[in-house]
């Protein structure tokens, strides 16, 4: 038996991450177009916009989810030609937490999940 019940575990992991979810659904869902609009001379922002704009609410997370790639890896996107690297550079701060860390705080939980179900088995 356990020291730790899986299902206690799995239920601070999976409640944050259901918030954080909502979250980048409600970002996407009202917020894209706006946080495009800080990268205009992007020619990826435009290709993915022309491309996804007919996938409904599954494009504006692909989309949302290009935004953060590139505010991550700044260098490496600009360095591709995909974007202007003074465009992100001048990213509203506020904007750029409200991207960053609710993605960042999935990508963390999903890690956290995976990796208790192997410490698990």
């Amino acid at each position: 038996m356990n020291a730790v019940e899986p299902g206690i575990v799995v239920f601070f992991i999976l409640v944050p991450t259901l918030i954080a979810d909502f979250w980048v659904v409600y970002i996407a869902y009202s917020h894209t177009e706006r946080l495009e609009s800080y990268l205009p001379n992007s020619k990826f922002v435009r290709a993915n916009r022309h491309a996804l704009s007919g996938a409904g609410f599954v494009g504006k997370v692909v989309r949302n989810g290009f935004l953060v790639i590139a505010l991550i890896l700044p260098g490496f996107v600009a360095s591709k030609g995909l974007c202007d690297f003074k465009e992100i550079k001048v990213f509203p701060a506020k904007e750029k937490m409200l991207l960053l860390v609710f993605w960042g705080l999935l990508f963390f939980l999903i890690l956290a999940l995976v990796a208790f179900h192997f410490w698990n088995k």
